[in-house]
């Protein structure tokens, strides 16, 4: 995983001096998330960090800076992200203004949220946002599935955002493919599911 060490600076206090930077990547390689390598990229300095498959907490910016707090006895901002909280679907439906939710794979999804956002307008991201996106390996694409991006690498929390006007009767229904179902990725490509 890149991240962005202005980005990881929010949460905890990462150095600023080469020498400083190198001890800080080597307290997290033997808090045991391995610094690969330190980068250049359009938010300044990011570091390459490789994720063991038993540690998912890692997979996210905020994850990285609680890492760094315990493994360095660091203060760590608290996050304020989580301040509101959605509908949960757990195998009901549930919603949420005009649109609703049904959880029919409850063994595959065993927790979805919803909230509908009105008034957005479809625009670039702003400049600081697209710089981060790029120094974690993501190409920007809009400000909806930008900031979508943006909170799962700061929280490890993966989101999708639909168009409603798209969404049949706003039902999203959350279950597994069926054979021989395709879908149109952002990159344009038609991918069986």
């Amino acid at each position: 995983m890149k991240i962005s060490v202005n980005w990881l600076r929010e949460f905890v206090p990462v150095p600023e001096g080469e020498a400083e930077l190198a001890a800080f990547n080597d307290l997290l390689t033997m808090a045991g998330l391995e610094v690969e390598e330190t980068l250049s990229s359009p938010d300044g300095i990011a570091l390459f960090t490789k994720v063991t498959p038993n540690r998912g907490d890692w997979a996210s910016v905020y994850g990285t800076a609680r890492e760094a707090a315990a493994a360095g006895s660091l203060p760590l901002a608290p996050y304020a992200g989580y301040a509101s909280r959605a509908p949960d679907v757990t195998g009901n439906a549930a919603k949420n203004g005009s649109a609703s939710a049904t959880v029919e794979a409850t063994e595959l999804a065993p927790r979805f949220s919803l909230t509908v956002v009105r008034g957005v307008q479809v625009a670039p991201s702003p400049q600081w946002l697209q710089n981060r996106l790029i120094a974690a390996g993501m190409r920007p694409i809009n400000n909806v599935v930008d900031i979508t991006n943006y909170v799962l690498l700061e929280t490890g929390q993966p989101l999708h955002a639909f168009d409603l006007a798209t969404v049949p009767d706003g039902a999203i229904v959350v279950r597994a493919a069926r054979p021989g179902e395709k879908l149109k990725t952002l990159d344009g490509v038609e991918r069986a599911l």
